[in-house]
């Protein structure tokens, strides 16, 4: 009966840690520079690159370095493609973890008066370098971004806003066994790579000034609510110490530059 009573108590503390896990809430920034240039009509080439500043604005913890490519098929339709190089600095092991994404837009537009309505579907994939847990971290991590915006042409202000969903098509996933007493877990068995969930809600609000026909000012802010799902196993990757749904409110304030040629 002691034994019964133990591991269903065991039981409601494991599921109890899978459903809450950490605040994860912060004050962010981000700081960034681009160049666009038109290569023939209908396409252009872009470059930027982004510094961001998390904890409150107090740590320098991400470079992402992208190249984009669209092309506008007519005025209702438009796609692109880009490669970013993610440098991602972590304070509490004091390295950079460098990661490559790829990604794949299609934007469909419909303008009516000064508003321009936009929805765009990115599927990206981000590739993670260097030696980690594959039971906690997909290596090779697929979501699918969702925005709709709403942009407004007063000349040289643009005001805009937009929402956007990510999903998650390719979390960790693994099977829990029976509590091994000595050690004071679950057996685990990782299985792969299926789990699906959305992790990020985002509105995002902001103003676009264009100083002249070459030079653009962009003043965002987001806000984002999050749900990390977060697996953490022994460093033998045979038993679960958790697994739990990190939640938390982000909000970030944005300043971009780009030149177009």
């Amino acid at each position: 009966m002691k034994r019964a009573l133990l591991l269903l108590t065991i039981l409601l503390t494991a599921s109890t840690a899978a459903r809450a896990g950490n605040d994860v809430s912060d004050f962010r920034g981000r700081i960034s520079v681009g160049a666009e240039a038109k290569l023939v009509k209908g396409l252009s080439l872009s470059l930027e690159e982004e510094f961001r500043f998390s904890n409150k604005w107090t740590t320098f913890d991400r470079i992402h370095s992208t190249l984009g490519l669209e092309y506008k098929v007519c005025p209702y339709f438009q796609v692109g493609a880009g490669f970013t190089m993610i440098n991602n600095y972590k304070p509490v092991t004091r390295n950079w973890v460098h990661k490559e994404r790829v990604y794949l837009d299609l934007t469909g537009r419909y303008k009516v008066g000064i508003a321009t309505f936009t929805l765009r579907e990115r599927l990206q994939m981000t590739h993670r370098n260097g030696t980690f847990n594959r039971t906690e971290t997909t290596p090779n991590l697929l979501a699918l971004k969702s925005r709709f915006k709403v942009k407004l042409d007063f000349g040289a202000l643009e005001p805009y806003v937009a929402f956007e969903a990510r999903n998650i098509f390719n979390g960790p996933t693994g099977v829990v066994g029976e509590y091994d007493e000595d050690e004071e877990m679950f057996v685990y068995t990782h299985t792969g790579y299926t789990d699906k969930y959305f992790d990020r809600f985002r509105a995002n609000a902001g103003l676009v000034w264009k100083i002249t026909k070459h030079h653009a000012l962009d003043l965002y802010f987001l806000g984002d609510y999050v749900q990390y799902v977060t697996v953490d196993t022994d460093q033998s990757h045979q038993y679960l110490k958790s697994r739990q749904v990190d939640r938390g409110f982000i909000s970030t304030i944005g300043l971009g530059y780009t030149f177009k040629f």
